[in-house]
């Protein structure tokens, strides 16, 4: 009877990893691949695939194209990080993304017609050193620019602060 138990184990999560295609990594850092190929495509959510992960800086490649016509959107965490785009059947395409874990998780949603989502692979990224002095990014127009001369320019008045 325990026989019967430990093949049944041995089977199930057999079963349960053929999607799941882990990486060793020598340094330690998180990596891992999933087979998405077998995934069906939710007509309202698309295609989903939440991952708890350790804190970090991470990569997530969503790779998408099939045999068919592929029409998708890719959502990571809840923001769109690639707009709807289609490729054609026979075709392939890798997206790469920078991605910092919410709560713990790291969620990839690929939405479309017909997302054809084929592989998504986390990869953790080396921690970063920390600087001197804080990178500050400053989004605008040209009253944003740093000249490194006095002026009431944000980029000036910000630089002034560190």
């Amino acid at each position: 009877m325990k026989i019967r138990k430990i093949i049944s184990a041995i089977l199930t999560m057999s079963v349960m990893s053929a999607c799941i295609i882990p990486i060793a990594e020598a340094d330690g850092l998180y990596s891992e691949k999933f087979d998405m190929t077998k995934v069906k495509a939710d007509k309202s959510d698309g295609v989903t695939k939440e991952v708890e992960v350790p804190d970090g800086d991470y990569t997530v490649t969503v790779t998408t194209g099939g045999k068919t016509e592929t029409n998708a959107n890719i959502y990571i965490n809840g923001g769109e990080r690639v707009r709807a785009y289609t490729l054609e059947a026979g075709e392939t395409q890798e997206n790469e993304q920078p991605v910092v874990p919410k709560n713990g998780k790291i969620t990839v949603q690929v939405k479309g017609d017909n997302p054809n989502v084929t592989e998504i692979e986390i990869e953790q990224l080396p921690t970063r050193e920390k600087a001197e002095k804080p990178t500050i990014y400053i989004a605008g127009d040209s009253t944003a620019l740093y000249k490194g001369i006095p002026s009431n320019r944000l980029g000036t008045s910000v630089c002034r602060l560190f």
